[in-house]
């Protein structure tokens, strides 16, 4: 059958199904046959529509081929579904996977994990999740950067890294014309706003920071140009004091 969506050219009818998580629909293009590992005009595949509406539904994640698909469930290269869903905070959809055996430390194209993203958005219910599923604290970006790296950039650099991986998916997906359109569909503004206060709370830090340590995180990791997490928040000590504080009660810089 033809996969492509004749309402919008550049995306497959089910993935056109896994973003509107019209279940009906996309169980019966399941059932008839459909590709869920065709890639469309955007280069990218059912799952990766389903990770960014958040859909948790364990049958249909599996209609999509995430768990046969490889690479974190991203059946067709690019940003993995277990990437995606951890940026957005989806920790149903991130509880699905780590059960269905999805490859939790598949990373994107910068090496960056969902442990990555979770512990820069500090969404700490994810990063919980990923590492009661064995994903690994020590893996390291293009940058050198650890999952605890990740958690004490400035509060500013953290949502503006989001905001512009959200506007480059929108832009790949063919699935808004403009950021705010966007987040409209996949992020409404009351989730917005609570990102936003999780993203800005100190507390939040301690928890993420405070898991990924009892999770095996080495305080004393150094990115590629020699800087350990320390480093990071002593260069911003006017924002940065209490996470100052935090890393030192925990061993840091002896």
């Amino acid at each position: 059958m033809n996969t492509l969506s004749p309402l919008h050219g550049n995306r497959t009818a089910l993935a056109e199904a896994a973003l509107r998580k019209n279940k009906e629909a996309f169980t019966a293009l399941v059932r008839l046959g459909t590709d869920p590992t065709f890639v469309d005009l955007s280069g990218m595949v059912a799952g990766q529509y389903l990770a960014a509406a958040g859909w948790a539904d364990p049958k249909c994640v599996e209609g999509a081929g995430v768990f046969r698909g490889g690479g974190g469930g991203c059946g067709g290269g690019g940003t993995p579904v277990v990437v995606i869903a951890a940026i957005f905070g989806h920790s149903e959809l991130v509880s699905v996977l780590c059960d269905g055996g999805v490859d939790l430390d598949a990373s994107d194209a910068d090496g960056n994990t969902a442990l990555h993203y979770a512990a820069t958005l500090r969404h700490s219910g994810v990063v919980d999740l990923l590492l009661g599923g064995s994903a690994k604290c020590a893996l390291r970006n293009a940058d050198g950067e650890t999952p605890l790296h990740s958690a004490l950039k400035l509060i500013d650099d953290r949502l503006s890294n989001y905001l512009k991986w959200v506007s480059g998916f929108a832009k790949e997906a063919g699935m808004a014309r403009t950021l705010e359109e966007l987040e409209r569909r996949v992020w409404p503004p009351k989730s917005r706003r609570l990102a936003r206060r999780k993203a800005k709370d100190p507390r939040r830090m301690e928890v993420v920071s405070s898991l990924l340590l009892r999770g095996g995180a080495d305080i004393e990791a150094r990115t590629d140009v020699g800087k350990t997490v320390l480093h990071y928040v002593v260069m911003y000590e006017d924002v940065m004091a209490k996470e100052a504080e935090f890393l030192l009660e925990h061993g840091a810089g002896k």
